[in-house]
């Protein structure tokens, strides 16, 4: 059985004066991918700007994977984060990568962007629902939901006991915990050839810049190579009613990277 229990600086990226006739760098992601990496190094003094087009109830994250003291402002949505998700409108969006405690010197950063669901300039839909991403000593595989709205995360880490972590993100059906901090059973379903598998999860919601739940436990083999081999995966809440459902394309090539990174 597979269980899922998947110092505040209020200091801005502030764009020095004629920042905003900068130029600024597009971020556009390989054909069929939803997501891809932005690497470079956070100047000393001032900013580094980049753009993302998106279309209308997408669902963004922007991550900083690598530079400590490496923070993003996104121009009339948010300033100094290091890590934020957020439905899109149909727009592009002035990101500006900077330095939270300035130093004498530029400082190198590696900033990971996945735009989900729906359908515009820098997330394409041709391709799997499952892809993989390396980085560091973690293996994560992404995939987007059929209802658009939703995409699931797995994760694992290497050089650690083998366990992987499942977050979901998004708006998924009813069923699901509606308060931080709220647990709730869930049974995976996942359709085989030989029939269906199903596994007992706990997923916990989590609030923040927004909503999303997850799980943390054994993902023991058997649960990851039905998942490998399946064809949907759906999560199912209490009742029995269906909250969000995966196609499984791609997912083969997810087990393998986490078999490859993670040693499971």
């Amino acid at each position: 059985m597979a269980r899922f229990i998947l110092g505040l600086f209020l200091l801005c990226v502030l764009a020095p004066p004629g920042a905003g006739a900068q130029s600024c760098t597009e971020i556009r992601f390989a054909r069929g991918a939803s997501s891809g990496e932005v690497t470079g190094s956070a100047p000393a003094d001032g900013v580094i700007c980049y753009m993302l087009s998106t279309g209308a109830g997408q669902q963004a994250r922007l991550r900083v994977l690598e530079g400590n003291n490496t923070i993003f402002t996104i121009e009339g949505l948010v300033d100094a984060q290091n890590d934020y998700s957020f439905r899109t409108k149909a727009r592009t969006y002035r990101i500006l990568v900077g330095q939270l405690m300035r130093t004498a010197r530029d400082q190198p950063f590696r900033l990971h962007v996945s735009v989900a669901g729906g359908r515009g300039a820098a997330a394409g839909s041709d391709g799997p629902a499952w892809r993989s991403m390396g980085g560091g000593i973690t293996a994560t595989s992404e995939g987007r939901a059929r209802d658009g709205r939703t995409r699931a995360i797995f994760q694992c880490r290497a050089g650690g006991p083998a366990w992987a972590t499942l977050q979901l993100y998004g708006e998924p059906g009813p069923g699901l915990p509606l308060r931080d901090g709220e647990r709730a059973q869930v049974t995976i379903a996942i359709d085989m050839r030989g029939g269906t598998h199903r596994f007992e999860a706990v997923l916990t919601r989590h609030d923040g810049n927004d909503q999303w739940w997850d799980a943390v436990d054994a993902f023991v083999a058997d649960f990851l190579d039905a998942f490998a081999a399946g064809r949907t995966m759906a999560l199912v809440d209490a009742g029995g009613a269906e909250v969000v459902r995966f196609d499984l394309s791609g997912s083969a090539d997810a087990r393998r990277a986490m078999r490859a990174k993670c040693g499971f």
